[in-house]
């Protein structure tokens, strides 16, 4: 029992809303996939960034290559 207890916190710290609540945010491309680097966007574009509470939407003004 003690181990299963152990694995679902292990598990717990992988959620993603346990992530977001830790301050990190999603940042969403136009096209709704997960932006996992810079080359997925392109400036002038708007994208959308997930927080623990809420979400808003952000031009992309700058980008590093």
């Amino acid at each position: 029992m003690m181990e299963l207890q152990r694995q679902q916190e292990n598990l717990a710290h992988l959620n993603p809303r346990a992530v977001l609540e830790r301050g990190y945010s999603i940042a969403y491309a136009p096209d709704g996939t997960v932006v996992r680097n810079s080359n997925q966007i392109s400036t002038g574009e708007t994208i959308r960034v997930e927080f623990a509470s809420g979400w808003s939407e952000a031009l992309v003004e700058k980008k590093d290559q």
